[in-house]
């Protein structure tokens, strides 16, 4: 769904290119959709106060007419002072809502995701940074950012079109190294990939287990996992093509806030695809309340039945896949992102 304006009325966007690519691309997208490309130039803002130590990690900046819009797309739910202060709306996907009660420039966009956008027009784009930015080391993480986008996510419409099936459930995710992480959001994981084997006929996918010493240094109990789901470790990451296709298939799909509690990609990407969610409590605000959309679950015996009752109710499975579509198409869409951002 996109909003695009006559190119005579439309205003004028200006992108400062400083940007990481792979969070980018999303509002890049819904910007292109909104407003035309030939209406977004991409130059260094002079008042933008930017420390690529941080800033390349944390947000995106761009001008609409005379407006500054700052996106914030880290994890943690902080707001930053000096964007707040600099921009006139400040857009954040990891957003608190006693936060948004009190700072009116603030606006909750929810979860987004890396999306495939590149053409010979961002070849350009880059080659303008490396002749702005002086340091080889800052340009070459810019390049990589390229790169991943390139070598991992796919566009938009890939996640569009999604069928389930009555009887196979997919999941897969990695395995994370701290030990909140072991007691939340893998420990959880685990009980879904568990809980589904016993109800599904085919019940695939598993943990990516990162199988080196920085992450045994790090967090020593790691090694621990490849007894404890023994039947669900993968040594090896599957294809972005294979991960979009099996969770299209797949019956339902779960979430849980991963690291810093935030609203990850994946979260982002099972709205697009049109899935029944069951999810754990949502730490950060969403655009517009859920009410019915999302199944949510408390404990491992809720866990169950909500996956057992959606298996078996055909009707109630296609509810909750048509109002998670309708709902990314009218707040989490990248033009209905920004359609809601500048309104």
């Amino acid at each position: 769904m996109t909003f695009k304006q006559k190119t005579k009325n439309s205003p004028q966007i200006v992108i400062d290119p400083r940007f990481r690519m792979s969070y980018a691309s999303f509002y890049i997208k819904g910007l292109m959709d909104s407003y035309g490309r030939e209406n977004i130039s991409y130059n260094l803002l002079p008042d933008y106060l930017y420390n690529d130590t941080t800033d390349y990690r944390k947000g995106f900046v761009f001008l609409i007419g005379n407006e500054k819009v700052y996106i914030d797309f880290d994890d943690p739910s902080n707001i930053s002072k000096i964007h707040y202060d600099w921009c006139d709306i400040y857009g954040k996907v990891n957003c608190l809502e006693s936060d948004l009660t009190q700072l009116n420039k603030l606006k909750a966009i929810g979860p987004s995701f890396g999306i495939n956008i590149l053409d010979f027009h961002f070849v350009k784009v880059l080659w303008k940074l490396f002749w702005t930015l002086n340091k080889p080391v800052r340009f070459f993480n810019y390049l990589k950012d390229y790169l991943f986008l390139i070598a991992r996510r796919k566009s938009l419409q890939t996640y569009l079109d999604s069928k389930s099936e009555d009887d196979y459930v997919f999941s897969i995710s990695t395995l994370w190294y701290d030990s909140l992480t072991a007691k939340t959001t893998n420990k959880l994981r685990g009980n879904f990939l568990q809980i589904c084997k016993s109800i599904f006929k085919e019940a695939d996918g598993g943990f990516f287990y990162i199988d080196n010493e920085v992450v045994l240094k790090e967090f020593p109990q790691y090694k621990d996992y490849k007894i404890i789901y023994k039947e669900f470790i993968h040594k090896n990451r599957i294809s972005s093509e294979t991960y979009i296709n099996k969770t299209k298939k797949s019956c339902l799909v779960f979430n849980t806030p991963s690291v810093e509690g935030c609203l990850g990609w994946k979260l982002g990407e099972y709205f697009a695809m049109g899935k029944a969610i069951v999810s754990t409590k949502l730490n950060h605000a969403l655009p517009k309340n859920i009410d019915d959309e999302i199944i949510f679950i408390n404990d491992e015996t809720e866990m169950y039945h909500s996956v057992l009752n959606i298996k078996n109710d055909g009707l109630l499975r296609k509810k909750m896949e048509l109002k998670t579509r309708q709902y990314f198409e009218d707040y989490l869409s990248p033009s209905a992102v920004i359609k809601n951002l500048i309104s």
